[in-house]
Protein backbone atom coordinates (compact mmCIF):
# COMPACT_ATOMS: atom_id res chain seq x y z
CA UNK A 1 0.00 0.00 0.00
CA UNK A 2 1.48 2.92 -1.34
CA UNK A 3 2.41 6.05 2.09
CA UNK A 4 -0.47 8.86 1.95
CA UNK A 5 0.31 12.10 2.64
CA UNK A 6 -0.78 14.94 4.76
CA UNK A 7 0.30 18.67 4.29
CA UNK A 8 -0.87 21.72 5.91
CA UNK A 9 0.07 25.28 5.75
CA UNK A 10 0.44 28.21 7.57
CA UNK A 11 0.68 31.92 7.51
CA UNK A 12 3.40 33.84 9.46
CA UNK A 13 3.05 36.61 11.66
CA UNK A 14 2.12 40.07 9.63
CA UNK A 15 5.22 41.26 10.44
CA UNK A 16 7.08 39.02 8.35
CA UNK A 17 4.59 38.95 5.12
CA UNK A 18 7.46 40.16 2.93
CA UNK A 19 10.23 38.23 4.72
CA UNK A 20 8.71 34.31 4.74
CA UNK A 21 5.99 32.83 2.12
CA UNK A 22 4.62 30.01 4.37
CA UNK A 23 5.32 27.37 7.02
CA UNK A 24 4.59 23.95 5.73
CA UNK A 25 4.54 20.79 7.42
CA UNK A 26 4.25 16.95 5.77
CA UNK A 27 3.99 13.68 7.23
CA UNK A 28 3.94 10.13 5.50
CA UNK A 29 1.92 7.14 6.63
CA UNK A 30 3.76 4.34 7.21
CA UNK A 31 7.91 3.33 7.01
CA UNK A 32 8.01 3.19 3.56
CA UNK A 33 10.05 6.20 1.28
CA UNK A 34 8.34 8.98 -0.98
CA UNK A 35 10.42 10.64 -3.18
CA UNK A 36 10.05 13.56 -5.48
CA UNK A 37 11.32 16.27 -7.62
CA UNK A 38 10.92 19.93 -6.12
CA UNK A 39 11.24 22.49 -8.72
CA UNK A 40 13.01 25.85 -8.75
CA UNK A 41 12.41 28.08 -5.58
CA UNK A 42 13.49 30.62 -2.74
CA UNK A 43 15.42 29.60 -0.19
CA UNK A 44 14.02 27.13 3.04
CA UNK A 45 15.02 26.01 6.22
CA UNK A 46 14.05 22.17 6.56
CA UNK A 47 13.53 20.25 9.59
CA UNK A 48 12.89 16.49 9.87
CA UNK A 49 10.47 15.75 12.81
CA UNK A 50 11.30 12.25 12.91
CA UNK A 51 14.62 11.22 11.15
CA UNK A 52 16.47 12.89 8.73
CA UNK A 53 15.22 12.75 4.84
CA UNK A 54 17.70 12.95 1.89
CA UNK A 55 17.71 16.03 0.04
CA UNK A 56 19.21 16.57 -3.45
CA UNK A 57 21.62 14.57 -5.50
CA UNK A 58 25.73 15.28 -5.80
CA UNK A 59 27.52 15.56 -9.00
CA UNK A 60 27.43 12.14 -9.56
CA UNK A 61 23.46 11.91 -9.31
CA UNK A 62 23.44 10.23 -6.01
CA UNK A 63 21.50 11.00 -3.03
CA UNK A 64 22.95 12.92 -0.59
CA UNK A 65 22.65 12.09 3.14
CA UNK A 66 23.74 15.31 5.30
CA UNK A 67 22.60 13.23 8.20
CA UNK A 68 21.73 16.97 9.44
CA UNK A 69 17.52 17.00 10.85
CA UNK A 70 17.51 20.55 10.30
CA UNK A 71 19.41 22.06 6.64
CA UNK A 72 19.17 25.78 5.04
CA UNK A 73 18.62 25.53 1.50
CA UNK A 74 19.32 28.57 -0.77
CA UNK A 75 17.48 29.60 -3.73
CA UNK A 76 17.29 26.87 -6.43
CA UNK A 77 17.76 27.02 -10.40
CA UNK A 78 17.36 22.91 -10.72
CA UNK A 79 15.18 20.51 -9.49
CA UNK A 80 15.64 19.25 -5.77
CA UNK A 81 15.06 15.33 -5.02
CA UNK A 82 14.09 14.74 -1.97
CA UNK A 83 13.07 11.26 -0.10
CA UNK A 84 12.39 10.10 3.22
CA UNK A 85 9.24 9.11 5.74
CA UNK A 86 7.98 10.67 8.60
CA UNK A 87 7.35 14.28 9.09
CA UNK A 88 8.94 17.49 8.44
CA UNK A 89 8.48 20.99 9.08
CA UNK A 90 9.60 23.67 6.81
CA UNK A 91 10.27 27.67 6.36
CA UNK A 92 9.92 29.33 3.31
CA UNK A 93 12.37 32.47 2.90
CA UNK A 94 11.70 34.85 0.77
CA UNK A 95 14.53 37.15 -0.89
CA UNK A 96 14.08 40.02 1.24
CA UNK A 97 13.67 37.97 4.31
CA UNK A 98 17.00 36.36 3.25
CA UNK A 99 19.10 39.81 3.73
CA UNK A 100 17.23 40.58 6.96
CA UNK A 101 18.45 36.73 8.42
CA UNK A 102 21.54 35.92 7.08
CA UNK A 103 24.91 38.00 6.61
CA UNK A 104 25.41 35.51 3.59
CA UNK A 105 25.57 36.58 -0.17
CA UNK A 106 22.61 34.94 -1.68
CA UNK A 107 24.35 33.91 -4.86
CA UNK A 108 26.82 31.71 -2.46
CA UNK A 109 24.51 29.27 -1.28
CA UNK A 110 22.53 28.99 -4.75
CA UNK A 111 22.05 25.46 -5.57
CA UNK A 112 23.17 24.36 -1.99
CA UNK A 113 22.35 22.72 1.22
CA UNK A 114 24.15 23.51 4.21
CA UNK A 115 23.06 22.06 8.44
CA UNK A 116 21.11 24.73 9.56
CA UNK A 117 23.65 24.75 12.33
CA UNK A 118 26.37 25.92 10.35
CA UNK A 119 24.32 29.18 10.01
CA UNK A 120 22.84 29.23 13.47
CA UNK A 121 25.47 28.44 15.66
CA UNK A 122 25.64 27.99 19.58
CA UNK A 123 22.73 28.11 21.53
CA UNK A 124 20.32 30.46 19.46
CA UNK A 125 20.19 27.44 16.71
CA UNK A 126 20.43 24.13 19.00
CA UNK A 127 17.85 26.12 21.12
CA UNK A 128 15.57 27.25 17.81
CA UNK A 129 15.64 23.53 16.53
CA UNK A 130 15.04 21.50 19.63
CA UNK A 131 12.01 23.50 20.33
CA UNK A 132 10.68 23.24 16.68
CA UNK A 133 11.22 19.35 17.24
CA UNK A 134 9.52 18.72 20.69
CA UNK A 135 6.24 21.42 19.73
CA UNK A 136 3.50 19.48 19.84
CA UNK A 137 2.01 20.19 16.31
CA UNK A 138 2.13 22.83 13.47
CA UNK A 139 0.42 25.76 15.31
CA UNK A 140 2.73 25.23 18.10
CA UNK A 141 5.85 25.18 15.42
CA UNK A 142 4.18 28.47 13.61
CA UNK A 143 4.46 30.32 17.04
CA UNK A 144 7.63 29.44 17.80
CA UNK A 145 9.38 30.03 14.18
CA UNK A 146 7.28 33.53 14.52
CA UNK A 147 9.37 34.50 17.78
CA UNK A 148 12.74 33.12 16.47
CA UNK A 149 12.44 35.22 13.10
CA UNK A 150 10.86 38.57 14.85
CA UNK A 151 13.62 38.68 17.34
CA UNK A 152 16.29 37.69 14.67
CA UNK A 153 14.91 40.68 12.54
CA UNK A 154 14.74 43.03 14.97
CA UNK A 155 18.11 42.89 16.04
CA UNK A 156 19.28 42.94 12.21
CA UNK A 157 18.46 46.77 10.73
CA UNK A 158 16.85 46.63 6.94
CA UNK A 159 19.51 46.34 4.08
CA UNK A 160 19.31 49.68 2.26
CA UNK A 161 18.37 47.82 -0.63
CA UNK A 162 15.19 46.15 0.61
CA UNK A 163 13.11 48.69 -1.23
CA UNK A 164 14.61 48.36 -4.66
CA UNK A 165 14.79 44.42 -4.01
CA UNK A 166 10.96 44.61 -3.66
CA UNK A 167 10.87 46.31 -6.94
CA UNK A 168 12.50 43.66 -8.27
CA UNK A 169 10.75 41.13 -7.58
CA UNK A 170 7.54 42.79 -8.40
CA UNK A 171 8.92 43.74 -11.74
CA UNK A 172 10.02 39.64 -12.25
CA UNK A 173 6.48 38.97 -11.21
CA UNK A 174 4.95 40.57 -13.97
CA UNK A 175 4.68 38.25 -17.37
CA UNK A 176 5.11 41.49 -19.49
CA UNK A 177 8.54 42.24 -17.98
CA UNK A 178 10.98 39.74 -20.56
CA UNK A 179 14.30 41.43 -20.85
CA UNK A 180 17.04 42.81 -18.72
CA UNK A 181 16.77 46.19 -20.04
CA UNK A 182 13.06 45.99 -18.95
CA UNK A 183 14.14 45.19 -15.55
CA UNK A 184 16.82 48.18 -15.81
CA UNK A 185 14.74 50.49 -17.19
CA UNK A 186 12.12 50.19 -14.51
CA UNK A 187 14.47 50.05 -11.68
CA UNK A 188 16.28 53.03 -13.14
CA UNK A 189 19.60 51.45 -12.70
CA UNK A 190 22.94 50.50 -14.40
CA UNK A 191 22.70 46.39 -16.20
CA UNK A 192 25.96 46.04 -14.10
CA UNK A 193 24.33 47.45 -10.52
CA UNK A 194 21.64 45.19 -11.58
CA UNK A 195 23.52 42.26 -11.99
CA UNK A 196 25.10 42.75 -8.41
CA UNK A 197 22.16 43.53 -6.54
CA UNK A 198 20.10 40.07 -8.40
CA UNK A 199 23.14 37.97 -7.21
CA UNK A 200 23.74 39.16 -3.95
CA UNK A 201 20.01 39.12 -2.67
CA UNK A 202 18.36 36.86 -4.94
CA UNK A 203 20.91 33.97 -5.90
CA UNK A 204 21.16 34.26 -9.27
CA UNK A 205 21.95 36.50 -12.42
CA UNK A 206 18.63 38.67 -14.11
CA UNK A 207 19.01 37.15 -17.30
CA UNK A 208 18.49 33.75 -15.30
CA UNK A 209 15.80 34.66 -13.21
CA UNK A 210 13.41 36.10 -15.61
CA UNK A 211 14.06 32.65 -17.64
CA UNK A 212 13.07 31.25 -14.06
CA UNK A 213 10.24 33.11 -13.47
CA UNK A 214 8.39 32.53 -17.04
CA UNK A 215 8.92 28.75 -16.76
CA UNK A 216 7.68 28.79 -13.33
CA UNK A 217 4.22 30.75 -14.24
CA UNK A 218 3.69 28.01 -16.59
CA UNK A 219 4.23 25.33 -14.75
CA UNK A 220 1.85 26.08 -11.76
CA UNK A 221 -0.70 26.81 -14.56
CA UNK A 222 0.12 22.94 -15.92
CA UNK A 223 -0.26 21.72 -12.29
CA UNK A 224 -4.34 22.85 -12.40
CA UNK A 225 -4.54 22.02 -16.27
CA UNK A 226 -3.79 18.57 -18.81
CA UNK A 227 -0.32 18.86 -19.98
CA UNK A 228 -1.85 17.75 -23.15
CA UNK A 229 -3.55 20.91 -23.51
CA UNK A 230 -0.50 22.98 -23.32
CA UNK A 231 -0.83 24.56 -26.14
CA UNK A 232 -3.56 26.78 -24.60
CA UNK A 233 -1.62 28.17 -21.63
CA UNK A 234 2.07 28.10 -22.79
CA UNK A 235 3.88 31.50 -22.15
CA UNK A 236 3.52 34.06 -24.54
CA UNK A 237 7.36 34.70 -24.13
CA UNK A 238 7.59 31.03 -25.03
CA UNK A 239 8.40 30.52 -28.82
CA UNK A 240 7.75 27.29 -29.32
CA UNK A 241 7.31 24.15 -27.88
CA UNK A 242 11.28 23.23 -28.46
CA UNK A 243 12.05 26.53 -26.35
CA UNK A 244 9.49 25.50 -23.71
CA UNK A 245 11.01 21.77 -23.33
CA UNK A 246 14.59 23.33 -22.94
CA UNK A 247 13.62 24.76 -20.54
CA UNK A 248 11.41 21.73 -18.77
CA UNK A 249 15.41 20.60 -19.22
CA UNK A 250 16.98 22.88 -17.50
CA UNK A 251 15.16 23.51 -14.64
CA UNK A 252 13.86 20.46 -13.72
CA UNK A 253 16.53 17.97 -15.27
CA UNK A 254 13.58 16.26 -17.62
CA UNK A 255 11.33 16.83 -20.72
CA UNK A 256 7.91 17.56 -19.89
CA UNK A 257 6.19 14.43 -20.36
CA UNK A 258 8.56 12.38 -18.46
CA UNK A 259 7.66 15.40 -15.41
CA UNK A 260 4.08 14.51 -15.56
CA UNK A 261 4.18 11.07 -15.82
CA UNK A 262 6.09 10.83 -12.39
CA UNK A 263 3.82 10.34 -9.70
CA UNK A 264 5.00 13.74 -7.59
CA UNK A 265 3.32 13.07 -4.05
CA UNK A 266 4.79 16.23 -2.73
CA UNK A 267 4.39 18.32 -5.10
CA UNK A 268 0.63 17.74 -6.00
CA UNK A 269 -0.25 17.35 -3.07
CA UNK A 270 1.27 21.02 -1.44
CA UNK A 271 0.44 22.61 -4.19
CA UNK A 272 -3.28 22.26 -3.90
CA UNK A 273 -2.76 22.93 -0.51
CA UNK A 274 -0.50 26.46 -0.99
CA UNK A 275 -3.66 27.45 -4.34
CA UNK A 276 -5.91 26.74 -1.78
CA UNK A 277 -4.25 29.13 0.68
CA UNK A 278 -2.43 31.79 -0.71
CA UNK A 279 -3.75 31.78 -4.07
CA UNK A 280 -0.49 30.36 -6.01
CA UNK A 281 0.63 27.09 -6.55
CA UNK A 282 4.24 27.33 -6.27
CA UNK A 283 6.96 29.41 -3.52
CA UNK A 284 8.54 31.30 -6.41
CA UNK A 285 5.09 32.46 -7.77
CA UNK A 286 4.43 33.79 -4.10
CA UNK A 287 3.40 37.76 -3.80
CA UNK A 288 6.02 39.05 -1.42
CA UNK A 289 3.01 41.47 0.04
CA UNK A 290 1.13 38.03 1.07
CA UNK A 291 -1.89 38.22 -0.37
CA UNK A 292 -3.85 36.20 -2.25
CA UNK A 293 -3.06 36.65 -6.35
Amino acid sequence: MNPTISIAFRAPAPELLPLISTYYEFSTSGDEPVEDYLHPEWANIRLALDRPWIIGLDAGGQPVRTGARAVLQGPTSKPTYIKGSGASFGIGILPIGWGRLWNIDASSMADRIVPLASVLEGPEGSDFIGDIGAAADIDARKAIADQFLLRRIGSRPARRSSDIVEDLLSLLADPDIATVEQLTNGLRITQNQLARLSKQTLGFTPKLLLRRQRFLRMLGTMHSRPYAEWREFIDPQYTDQSHMVRDFQYFLGMSPSAYFNLPRPILTAAARARAAMFGQPLQGLHNTNGKKT
